[in-house]
């Protein structure tokens, strides 16, 4: 509503007495930054249409497109540079104009001369309700007084008697230094990092950019736990998969050496006149309780060793995992969700973990490193798709035909396990021992 250009002719009247502007500083909300802004890369008009279509959604919604600051300042750039807007509840020509504000892409944005195109009959009478023009105006006589002499005089005196703002470096830090987990449980603005520091671009000050540590997604404010070791529950966790893998090898030789015995006899036999019918019957229900009660067992680990290091995370570095973290445990039983939210959740723990900057840090863009994390969740995924064929037995079936079909599909779905397992032990392993080793260093 009024330009950010009055930022010099407040300086005398309103920073000293704590307000929101200064010359020479980066002002604004986190929330109406351009990615370009936050990646810092060069700035050019379409920053301004970003910012437009943001101030746009929040008008037409009440909601921040990206979420607020209270979530975490970094996790509110974060979804700015790389998460679509949140425009639900709006529809038909507003969405559509909103929706090609906020593209990433600047190219892609609309210029000024297509919104004005695009609004053209829209707008009628007075671009301001009367109460908003009225308190428009108070502020206007304000700045006036901000000329007289005397009363600058009165305010300058008032300002020697207040802490004046920390002086900025002028040079950045040439590397990033995730906070140890040994140390206060502090956001990154707290940590010393400076204005160049993750992922800080404007100046704190005032009630758009002061931020206390800032807890995981949809809890603003609450104070991560501190970092606890996770060896006593990582090893026995890695070492139940290892269990499983041996089981897994185990059912697949089974499986191979039945589907082998099977097939020596017509395919049209019934299964049940197979004269070693019962006694594989027996080995293979065997082979079966034991590894359901394995499986269940290194579940319940799993999601015990997984919530630890996402509390970890936290506590590492608040605000960079995403998701709450009881999502560490309920999203692997959310349908549909469970293909791809915990891969994220794993991404940025073990991102955070390692000690890694922030994909974009510095304007500069740093390509996660997660090859093992990638390479672990695609063998998962798999295996867990083909897994349904567990639940049928090939004893069941009428026909050896039919039952050779269910064998084949089990060692196919085999063969997917052992690889998913055994990176498995690899990931529980490397991140357990990346998270005790850092909060080592910070004890």
């Amino acid at each position: 509503v009024i330009d950010f250009g009055i930022a010099r002719a407040l300086d005398s009247a309103m920073q000293s007495s704590g307000g929101m502007t200064r010359t020479g500083s980066v002002i604004g909300s986190p929330g109406f930054m351009s990615p370009e802004q936050v990646r810092g890369s060069v700035v050019t008009a379409a920053s301004d249409v970003f910012c437009l279509g943001a101030v746009l959604a929040y008008a037409a919604t009440g909601r921040m497109p990206f979420g607020t600051a209270d979530s975490g300042a970094h996790a509110v750039m974060f979804r700015i540079a790389e998460e679509d807007a949140d425009l639900r509840g709006l529809s038909g020509p507003l969405y559509e104009l909103i929706a090609a504000c906020l593209e990433k892409d600047p190219e892609r944005r609309p210029d000024v001369d297509t919104l004005v195109a695009r609004t053209e009959g829209e707008i009628s009478g007075t671009w301001l309700p009367g109460q908003v023009l009225a308190q428009l105006g108070r502020h206007a006589v304000q700045l006036l007084d901000s000329e007289d002499p005397e009363g600058q005089t009165e305010r300058q005196d008032a300002a020697s008697a207040t802490t004046q703002p920390p002086s900025m470096p002028s040079t950045p830090p040439s590397a990033y230094h995730p906070a140890l987990a040994g140390g206060p449980n502090v956001s990154p603005y707290q940590a010393g990092r400076g204005p160049y520091g993750y992922p800080q671009p404007w100046m704190g000050g005032g009630q758009h950019t002061t931020y206390g540590p800032a807890g995981p997604y949809g809890h603003p404010g609450r104070t991560p736990r501190p970092a606890r070791p996770v060896r006593t529950i990582g090893t026995p966790t890695w070492v139940l998969i290892l269990l499983t893998l041996v089981w897994t090898v185990a059912a697949l030789i089974h499986s191979i050496s039945l589907d082998a015995t099977l097939s020596s006899h017509p395919e049209s036999w019934l299964v049940t006149a197979h004269p070693e019918y019962t006694a594989l019957k027996e080995r293979s229900q065997i082979i079966d309780v034991f590894g359901g009660l394995a499986f269940l067992v290194t579940i319940i680990l799993w999601l015990m060793w997984f919530w630890r290091v996402r509390l970890n995370a936290e506590a590492f570095e608040p605000g960079r995992v995403r998701y709450d973290p009881g999502m560490a445990l309920g999203v692997w039983f959310i349908p549909f969700c469970n293909f791809f939210m915990p891969k994220q959740i794993a991404n940025d723990v073990w991102s955070v973990s390692r000690g890694d900057p922030p994909e974009w840090y510095q304007g500069r863009r740093y390509p996660p490193r997660r090859g093992l994390v990638s390479g672990w969740w695609t063998m998962w995924v798999i295996y867990f798709i083909w897994s349904f064929s567990q639940f049928f037995s090939w004893y069941d079936e009428t026909t050896i035909d039919e039952a050779e079909g269910i064998i084949a599909l089990q060692i196919f779905t085999h063969f997917f396990a052992i690889p998913a397992y055994i990176l498995a032990v690899v990931f529980v392993s490397r991140l357990t021992n990346m998270q005790d080793d850092r909060i080592a260093a910070g004890a």
